[in-house]
């Protein structure tokens, strides 16, 4: 999903006169693109000035998604480099290992690095 879809998947499932606070709205519609697939591992997040503009939110509103989602393992921030949706989904040391090779259960997405 490239930026401007994005911003045009999230402004349209916004509800600005509901009494949800527009934060939690943000954070619920983009905690389900990861987790439906619709925003791939490793795809590259628009800035938080960017997402700004296209969605007419505060920034505030914006760094706290962003903030949560990385507190919480949805996308991996690394400072100039950017915010890349995360390459395994929270709660995965919780479920069952498959067969899966070790090595290809966690890849690192591009332009990414902890340390």
């Amino acid at each position: 999903m490239e930026t401007i879809i994005l911003a045009d998947y999230l402004d349209e499932a916004l509800d600005r006169s509901g009494q949800e606070p527009m934060y939690r709205q943000l954070f619920a519609r983009m905690q389900q693109a990861i987790l439906s697939g619709r925003l791939a591992p490793c795809t590259k997040l628009a800035s938080s000035r960017n997402l700004v503009t296209d969605l007419g939110v505060g920034r505030n509103t914006v760094l706290h998604v962003y903030d949560q989602l990385t507190a919480e393992g949805y996308v991996e921030s690394t400072t100039g480099n950017g915010i890349y949706v995360a390459d395994t989904a929270p709660g995965d040391a919780q479920r069952p290992r498959t067969r899966t090779p070790p090595i290809a259960q966690k890849r690192r997405c591009r332009g990414t690095a902890r340390g």
